[in-house]
């Protein structure tokens, strides 16, 4: 015979604080009786309802304390157990209304069992019954429109009332819930449900993006979908405004407008299927003369009246490098050659560049 403590861990409503005592005279070759026994003294209720742990495990009735690892001195809780609860009971349901849910599920679609994942049909369903927020398992389920096609199949349904009767008892309102997401879908608007389905192929080439004036607060606040030839129309004029309003279409562009404004009869030169010529025939006979001319005559143009010595050239277009640098034309000699025979015209100058002719 040894001596063991038993910790006593009750309900206030039972025990009203935890105590240690020690149980002495236990034979460790036979069961609990003796402990139980000498604390159903203690908390004054029958040793059913009492349970012994060791070492986080329950100890078992039918086996001796020895073969559980009893040893003398060591400390054994004690605690009420917890009332056993009874099984849910199963509803009850006949082959005829086993038939009439399977008939119902075989009726509906696959678009129509993915209606459930919408918040409103599905909040519809738990309204009616709360029962499924207590079972996570039908609640996910109910959510999956895969799982719930399975419905279709009779086997599958006698499955499913053995698990997650719930579903079984909600099938019919599932099913009506569905059918009622369907009938509103067709009279709402399209353009209500545009994400249901995907973009169309072929639709009128009439349909505009925006709304039209009589269309009501609430249908302007819906997304329209946008048709295959509007993106393609849209994707066009994006594309031809990027390349008209690119740095050498606007240097032609005022290139052109400059020739046209200071030219009365101009020569026309060698036609290409690219581009029209970029420096007309008066502006370079204009800088041939000047080039040929001495440079005596030249002293109004070529020097400073304030000190009558020569500008460099650098110097005299200094302002129109760094505009040429600041677009991105850093070889400061082939620019200079260009502002050079352009007279400092920079929007010219970035046309000889561009031409390859230097």
């Amino acid at each position: 015979m040894v001596s063991v403590y038993v910790g006593l861990r009750f309900p206030v409503e039972t025990y009203a604080s935890y105590e240690r005592f020690a149980v002495n005279d236990v034979i460790l070759s036979l069961n609990c009786d003796s402990l139980k026994i000498a604390v159903a003294k203690k908390v004054k209720i029958p040793t059913k309802d009492i349970e012994l742990i060791y070492c986080g495990r329950p100890i078992c009735d039918g086996l001796s304390l020895e073969s559980q690892g009893v040893k003398p001195g060591v400390t054994i809780h004690a605690m009420q157990k917890a009332p056993q609860k009874s099984p849910p009971k199963r509803p009850t349901i006949t082959p005829e209304q086993k038939q009439k849910i399977v008939t119902q599920f075989q009726t509906l679609l696959s678009s129509h069992f993915q209606r459930i994942s919408r918040p409103e049909v599905l909040q519809e369903v738990l309204d009616q019954f709360p029962g499924f927020y207590s079972n996570l398992g039908a609640l996910a389920f109910l959510r999956d429109p895969i799982l719930l096609s399975s419905m279709q199949d009779p086997e599958n349904l006698e499955k499913i009332l053995e698990n997650y009767s719930i579903l079984v008892e909600a099938a019919p309102m599932i099913a009506k819930v569905l059918k009622g997401a369907e009938k509103a879908k067709s009279d709402t608007p399209q353009e209500a449900y545009a994400g249901d389905d995907q973009l169309s192929d072929s639709s009128s080439g009439s349909d505009s993006i925006l709304p039209s004036p009589a269309t009501s607060y609430e249908n302007r606040n819906t997304p329209r979908r946008i048709t295959r030839q509007q993106l393609g129309a849209a994707l066009a004029l994006a594309t031809e405004y990027t390349s008209r309003n690119s740095l050498s279409n606007i240097a032609q562009r005022n290139l052109d407008e400059n020739a046209e404004s200071g030219e009365q009869n101009p020569t026309p030169g060698p036609s290409t299927s690219s581009r029209a010529a970029p420096i007309s025939t008066s502006m370079l006979n204009d800088v041939l003369s000047r080039i040929g001319t001495a440079p005596g005559s030249q002293q109004a143009s070529s020097e400073s009246p304030a000190t009558g010595q020569a500008v460099p050239p650098a110097q005299q277009f200094a302002a129109e490098l760094q505009r040429m640098r600041e677009m991105g034309f850093l070889d400061d000699r082939v620019n200079l050659q260009a502002l050079q025979v352009c007279n400092g015209d920079v929007e010219a100058a970035i046309n000889l560049v561009f031409s390859d002719e230097l």
